[in-house]
């Protein structure tokens, strides 16, 4: 009976723990140099064909979440490379690729799982969402793209949400959109039910489909100019000889409605004293929007200079303005916010002692500057005032 020796009964030139073994030597142990998995072949340790060593396992590259794509030694640099974890941000590894694995009835588009009945890029995707339709599926139809900017996904269709019609790439709604006001079926005058609407003029509003007038108010500033005792044109009460001057300029520019001016006291505020209007301030002119409300007019800016007279022109200067630089200067004693701006208000309105100060507000401008401009005038220097509808 043949005995085997005590190497040979350890070690083979073949086997993993005895890799290479011959005479004295018995040989490596492959899992333990290259990592679990490895192979004795030709009395040398290595991976199975098409597999890496990476962190002490032979692993297969275009399958292995952790090591995904890996290369050579799987340490960088090249040759070896680790690969991708896929596995940290929940993806699998897919031929070498990291991919995502999509719950229930959504699929990969590219890298992102999507619900394709109502993903508003991919819309009615299917299968590898590949472009264009074909037997691995098709990556379906951009909403925003294909139909307009607003379009939404439902049931795997396209379309504009319920009311609202695909208007030059923008899903609108007509009964109030001022451009395309009451259009209908695909915004196009070709063929029956189909119109693109009215485009409406800058002093109206569109309203159930129709282009209607929008209710305004006139804002503008004086041709006159007057130093800080307003109170001369009012029986000593400052607010009301700038309201009774309002009143006389906008008699002589024919303008119609009650006015008041711009004005805060030493214990009144503008926007106390004034009509909080919901519709658009104008100049004279009636189509130059100064402000679209009365939040408007009040949040600091404006959306054009007061910079037309009663009669439409534009502002004379008075001898504040060569006092302060900039354009012509009107007083307020108002800030952007219409609150009483620094406390100089030439004792509400009732002295024009060089002594005491007002503050002013430029009328070229759109910035808070327009009515709180970081400068006060003696009270014996002139300048105009704002006047606003009521």
């Amino acid at each position: 009976m043949h005995r085997f020796s005590q190497l040979e009964q350890t070690s083979s030139p073949h086997r993993e723990q005895g890799c290479g073994a011959s005479g004295g030597s018995i040989g490596v142990d492959c899992v333990g140099t290259i990592g679990t998995g490895a192979l004795c072949a030709g009395s040398t340790c290595a991976c199975p064909g098409g597999q890496v060593d990476c962190g002490s396992a032979c692993i297969d590259p275009a399958s292995n979440r952790t090591y995904c794509g890996a290369t050579g030694d799987c340490v960088a640099p090249a040759p070896g490379l680790p690969g991708t974890d896929c596995a940290l941000d929940g993806r699998i590894c897919v031929s070498s690729n990291c991919a995502v694995t999509c719950p229930g009835t959504q699929i990969n588009c590219g890298g992102v799982c999507i619900e394709p009945s109502t993903d508003e890029t991919y819309c009615g995707a299917s299968g590898a969402c590949t472009p264009g339709a074909g037997p691995l599926g098709t990556d379906g139809i951009n909403c925003s793209t294909d139909v307009g900017t607003g379009a939404l996904c439902t049931g795997s269709a396209c379309a504009c949400p319920s009311g609202q019609v695909a208007c030059v790439g923008t899903c609108v709604d007509p009964n109030t959109n001022v451009t395309y006001c009451g259009a209908s079926g695909n915004c196009t005058n070709v063929g029956g039910g189909n119109s693109d609407g009215t485009p409406c003029l800058s002093n109206q509003a569109c309203l159930g489909g129709a282009c209607l007038q929008l209710a305004q108010k006139v804002i503008f500033v004086t041709s006159t100019v007057y130093n800080g005792n307003l109170g001369a044109f009012g029986g000593g009460n400052g607010l009301l000889g700038g309201d009774a001057l309002c009143a006389a300029r906008a008699t002589a520019g024919a303008l119609t409605g009650s006015f008041k001016a711009w004005l805060s006291s030493d214990s009144v505020h503008a926007r106390d004293r004034l009509t909080h209007f919901a519709g658009r301030y104008v100049l004279v002119d009636g189509t130059t929007v100064v402000a679209n409300h009365w939040t408007d007019l009040v949040d600091r800016t404006i959306l054009h200079a007061i910079d037309k007279t009663e009669f439409g022109a534009a502002p004379v200067g008075g001898t504040s303005n060569g006092f302060c630089l900039g354009n012509i200067n009107a007083m307020t004693g108002t800030d952007g916010n219409g609150l009483l701006y620094g406390g100089n208000t030439c004792a509400s309105w009732t002295t024009a002692a060089a002594g005491l100060n007002h503050a002013l507000g430029d009328t070229g401008l759109t910035s808070q500057s327009w009515t709180e401009l970081a400068c006060w005038n003696p009270c014996n220097l002139t300048a105009p005032i704002y006047c606003l509808e009521q």
